[in-house]
């Protein structure tokens, strides 16, 4: 390389890029060499390596040359005067072409330098002119004279901004100056008013007039404050003078009173050593009271004025499942009860609070716990002498009711079938007869005549009258019952196969969930197939066309009973109907739709099996959903030793609400 080169900083620092064995060879090659064959470069992008005159990559410009992207020529002429390329490959012809690019870039140069020149000498003189107006007319406004005014014209964009600004600044200070002297005259009428009103002259007041808002309502203000001054004074002088008055009784009373009070403190004394006798009384009277309160024997409570209870018993906490705490001064005594058994309790205790012979002291009425259980019971309302407040004692009377409903379950059902039993009887002969008849009067009736629909007609209600007498047969139990072994799945599975048809005439989805492990019962099958049909023809009817039945079976109380539940999606049973759903002959359907033997016969069939029935309901006015689950519960073969005698001692009519 030319160590005489004098290389600027960027290409001192490509040339200290290219290795020193690189720079001898290119000394060593021959003329006419092309750039990217010396430096075995790969920028195939570079205008030189695309160019056809790739020799002359001083000329291209965007040359890529070692790393460095070179742009117009003179730009890079530092660079390749120390090229050994540019060396090798300069010629005349290259010169005079380099020193033509270099003399044409050079009279771009010149012409644009002489060209801002010149704009500059133009601007510089324009520039001069605007600021000397605008000194000027700065000047006159120091001076106190506002109303000067500039032209605004100028192609400098700057002076003409300063030129208007300088205007709007005389202007405002025009403005200004105008209402400082406004603002003076009134400050002065101002400060002579209240110079008045410091000395006593409450009368002065100020009256001048003004165009400025500000200066009106300075005026009022002093007015207003002048005025509120005087009423105050006034009002002062007037209120001292009440207040020696005042004083002066005020001295007379208070001895008055310290003679008062001091005999008073002598009674007080007296009385506190009496009221103290009396809490210690009444605190020994209390503790005999919660004594006997504690020790009824039964769940009973204290309620305020307020209907809050202050207090209660062990037993009402073992009997409502909540704790003190979270009862005594929380909670009322209406909590626990709900319906028409709250409207009624309500009205009965609030008579006996004005009146303890207004109203009856003993209620019956449902309890609810904190589990949501209900239970029947019997309340017992006393009111304590000398006070408002009640104390209540709750008798459980579930039980009780529940024994009563199975005496009167069971004499019903002892007498029904009593008569049931004379009625089949007395049936069955007419019946055979009229079913024989029929079937012969069809055999000599040609087919196709006017009378063989008559005849069919009274042969399928004389089959329907002979399934309502054998379903009284089956009720007072002199139809023949068999026992053996029965798997209720599969005994469940042949009663859904046989109401299929029934299911998709009304539109019903069936869902099961069917124990895989569940022991067989002793029974007999023919029954159970009948309480099942029973309870899905009740629960067919009760969705109206369509819904969701529901049948499961599982291993319930430890492996000794198999429980069975089948649930619909209907309205529900109604409240009142709901004690009477397995009396014989209640039925809630319309004349011809049903006998009301279903249920009632199912009831017996199971309680002969040693099982019981119950059933949980939703009406549309206790919950968004509605529908009826039966449980029946039979013992399983392998506890049969155990026998249920829950058929007598388990609730046989259970609803829930």
């Amino acid at each position: 390389m030319y160590p005489d080169c004098r290389l600027s900083g960027a290409a001192k620092e490509g040339r200290a890029r290219m290795p020193r064995g690189r720079i001898k060879t290119l000394k060593s090659r021959s003329k006419k060499q092309k750039c990217w064959e010396v430096f075995h470069c790969n920028q195939t992008t570079c205008p030189a390596f695309m160019s056809k005159e790739g020799l002359r990559c001083w000329l291209v410009a965007g040359t890529h040359c070692r790393d460095e992207i070179q742009g117009k020529f003179l730009e890079k002429m530092e660079m390749c005067l120390c090229c050994s390329i540019f060396r090798d490959n300069m010629d005349t012809a290259s010169m005079e072409r380099t020193m033509k690019v270099v003399a044409e870039q050079f009279s771009e140069f010149r012409n644009a330098i002489e060209a801002r020149d010149t704009e500059l000498e133009r601007m510089s003189i324009e520039l001069a002119i605007g600021m000397s107006e605008v000194f000027e007319a700065l000047r006159k406004i120091s001076s106190g004279d506002p109303d000067v005014r500039i032209p605004e014209d100028s192609t400098i964009e700057l002076i003409s901004k300063l030129k208007h600004e300088v205007n709007l600044t005389a202007k405002e200070i025009g403005e200004i100056v105008n209402q400082f002297h406004d603002i003076a005259i009134v400050l002065a009428e101002h400060f002579d008013v209240l110079h008045r009103v410091s000395q006593g002259i409450l009368s002065a007041r100020v009256y001048g007039e003004s165009n400025i808002e500000l200066l009106e309502s300075l005026k009022n203000v002093t007015n207003e404050m002048i005025e509120s001054t005087a009423r105050e004074i006034h009002e002062r002088r007037r209120a001292e003078a009440d207040l020696q008055k005042a004083r002066d009784e005020l001295e007379a009373r208070v001895n008055k009173r310290t003679a008062e009070l001091t005999i008073a403190n002598e009674r007080l004394q007296q009385e506190i050593a009496e009221r103290n006798r009396i809490e210690e009384a009444l605190r020994k009277s209390e503790q005999k009271y919660r004594t006997v309160f504690e020790n009824t024997g039964n769940p009973t409570l204290l309620i305020e004025v307020d209907n809050t209870i202050s207090m209660i018993n062990t037993e009402f906490e073992q009997h409502s499942g909540y704790s003190r705490e979270e009862i005594e001064g929380k909670k009322q005594w209406t909590d626990f009860f709900r319906g028409d058994d709250l409207d009624k309790l309500k009205e009965y205790h609030s008579a006996r609070r004005i009146d303890p012979n207004a109203a009856p002291s003993h209620y019956e009425a449902h309890f609810m716990d904190k589990r949501g259980n209900v239970r029947d019971v019997l309340l017992s309302i006393s009111m304590i002498p000398g006070s408002r407040k009640s104390v209540v004692s709750i008798l459980d009377v579930t039980e009780k009711k529940k024994l009563e409903e199975r005496i009167s379950q069971a004499d019903k059902l002892s007498s029904i079938g009593t008569l049931a039993a004379g009625v089949a009887h007395e049936i069955n002969n007419p019946l055979a007869i009229i079913l024989g008849f029929s079937d012969l009067l069809l055999e000599k009736v040609p087919p196709g005549s006017e009378f063989q629909d008559m005849l069919e007609t009274i042969q399928k209600q004389g089959n329907n009258a002979k399934r309502i007498v054998e379903n009284l047969l089956s009720f007072v139990r002199f139809k023949e019952h068999r026992e053996e072994a029965v798997d209720i799945n599969k005994n469940l599975g042949l009663v859904l196969a046989l109401e299929g048809n029934t299911f998709l005439l009304n539109n019903i989805s069936v869902q099961t969930d069917l124990s895989e492990h569940l022991p067989q019962v002793r029974g007999d099958p023919g029954e159970l197939q009948q309480v099942f049909v029973n309870i899905i023809n009740n629960a067919v009817a009760a969705m109206q066309g369509s819904g969701v039945l529901t049948i499961s079976t599982k291993v319930s109380d430890n492996g000794q009973n198999v429980e069975i539940r089948i649930s619909d999606t209907g309205s529900g049973i109604e409240r009142e109907h709901r004690k009477k759903i397995f009396d014989p002959l209640f039925s809630t359907k319309k004349v011809g739709e049903g006998t009301g033997l279903g249920l009632t016969v199912s009831y017996a069939m199971i309680k002969k099996q040693g099982g019981w029935i119950t059933f949980e309901t939703k009406t549309k006015d206790e919950s968004e959903q509605t529908g009826t689950t039966f449980i029946i519960t039979l013992p399983a073969m392998q506890s049969e030793q155990k026998k249920i005698s829950a058929a007598d001692d388990r609730t046989d009519l259970t609803t829930t609400d």
